[in-house]
C-alpha cells in the first residue's frame, strides 16, 4: 500500500509532524518526521482509542473506520475530526 510506503517517505521528509493512514482494520499513526520518512509508526486496531498528537483529544479507531459516521468514507470522518480539533483549538 503506497500510503504506508511512498507517501510516508514524502510526508516525513517534508516535515509533516504526524501522518495518519486509515485502513479497513487499523489506523496507523506516524510521528517523528525525518528525511527518510518517520521515526515511529504505531498501529491502532478496532476497539482501541488513538490520542491525537500534540493535544489532549482522542478518538476511537472504530469511529475513524466508519463507526460514528457509518456509511461515510473514512476521508469524510477525518475531515469531521479536523473540524472538531480546529474548534477545540479555538476555544
Amino acid at each position: 500500500m503506497a500510503d504506508l510506503t511512498t507517501k510516508t517517505r514524502v510526508y516525513g521528509s517534508a516535515g509533516w509532524p504526524a501522518y495518519w493512514v486509515v485502513s479497513p482494520e487499523s489506523v496507523y499513526v506516524h510521528t517523528g518526521p525525518h528525511r527518510q520518512g518517520y521515526r515511529q509508526r504505531v498501529e491502532h486496531r478496532r476497539g482501541e482509542r488513538v490520542r491525537v498528537p500534540g493535544g489532549d483529544a482522542e478518538i476511537a479507531v472504530d469511529e475513524l473506520i466508519g463507526g460514528r459516521w457509518r456509511g461515510e468514507a473514512p476521508g469524510a470522518t477525518l475531515r469531521l475530526l479536523e473540524q472538531d480539533l480546529d474548534h477545540v483549538a479555538r476555544v
